[in-house]
């Protein structure tokens, strides 16, 4: 058959030979201790991310991708229209990595020699495509077949909604979509990170006291197809916009090597530093961040103060309303080279 081949024996023992001797491929390291026990970032792999708006999951994948930059040098395509223009996104980039921010209303603002120093090092990791002519509208097939051809570490979509798609096919577009996903991320050694909405919640996303469940795979449209054809699928979720704790559910992990599926770890999120971070007890109760700040010194982390931020000026009008309401290891590198301004 065109296209076909059953494995011949020298081949089989070649590859099992090279196998027995490299193991299994061990997923790259979160920055966060706490999660990498259930998931881990396998080259090759895919991630599917969701959550109810204002859950965390693009904050969450930001500190995710940055770590992945700074730990292994990793560079992203990332097509995210969801999140905002490219200010957006390289603004939210650079206060990530700087602990900076471009709001005049606080007292970290960057200035300009940090921004353009900070803007080489994301920019050199970070390529944000955009959308320059509005008749055009980009398929995930092409955007992933892009990023291959041009060697990225990652490819991310933000959202899965702003795409291109054959919806005339429903569920056998998605599950024929999302298996080539998957070939294309093992075969070419490349990771692909997709952000996906749920749909409105109903009466059954709620528990018996009223309060909203996180949302999963099957709250997504054409869920099924979603959990058959996804490797790791994680949520993000929040009980409510005035809490301050972000749960990180892994509700599917695959391989095994990757991490284990099952439970959440939760987290809070420093606005001043805009990372997550957790209070390790190993640490005499220190926050423990993933991303390391830009200029400070490491220390800098956890001891600034942090100012009572208004969190719903990061989010639209409409978070948490539902139909109820309104219906390599560490990089030395990054932390000795000095990036020419």
């Amino acid at each position: 058959m065109k296209g076909f081949e059953i494995i011949s024996a020298d081949k089989l023992q070649k590859d099992l030979d090279k196998f027995l001797i490299k193991g299994a491929e061990p997923g790259l390291k979160t920055g966060f201790d706490i999660i990498d026990t259930s998931y881990t970032v396998l080259k090759g792999g895919v991630t599917d991310l969701t959550g109810w708006p204002g859950s965390g999951k693009t904050l969450f994948l930001d500190d995710l991708l940055m770590s992945l930059s700074q730990r292994y040098g990793w560079k992203h395509l990332l097509y995210v229209p969801d999140s905002g223009n490219h200010q957006d996104v390289y603004s939210r980039l650079i206060h990530k990595l700087t602990g900076k921010t471009f709001r005049k209303d606080y007292d970290n603002q960057i200035n300009q020699a940090e921004m353009y120093k900070a803007m080489a090092w994301v920019r050199e990791h970070f390529h944000v495509l955009i959308r320059n002519d509005f008749k055009e509208r980009l398929s995930p097939a092409e955007f992933w077949e892009y990023a291959i051809a041009n060697k990225y570490d990652s490819a991310v979509i933000d959202s899965w909604n702003f795409m291109k798609h054959d919806s005339s096919r429903g569920t056998s577009y998605l599950a024929e979509i999302l298996s080539y996903r998957n070939e294309l991320a093992e075969n070419n050694n490349i990771h692909f990170f997709t952000i996906i909405h749920p749909k409105n919640p109903t009466e059954k996303d709620y528990d018996k006291e009223g309060k909203l469940r996180p949302a999963n795979e099957y709250t997504l449209m054409g869920g099924s197809e979603w959990n058959n054809n996804g490797k790791c699928i994680i949520s993000a979720h929040k009980e409510s916009k005035d809490s301050d704790i972000y749960e990180i559910h892994f509700r599917k992990i695959k391989p095994d090597i990757v991490g284990l599926a099952g439970g959440f770890i939760e987290m809070q999120h420093d606005w001043r530093l805009r990372r997550f971070y957790y209070i390790d007890p190993d640490k005499f109760g220190q926050k423990s961040y993933a991303v390391k700040t830009m200029f400070a010194d490491k220390g800098t982390q956890t001891k600034l103060e942090e100012p009572k931020v208004d969190e719903q000026h990061y989010y639209s009008g409409n978070s948490f309303k539902s139909n109820r309401d309104t219906h390599l290891e560490d990089n030395e590198d990054f932390y000795n080279e000095d990036i020419p301004i």
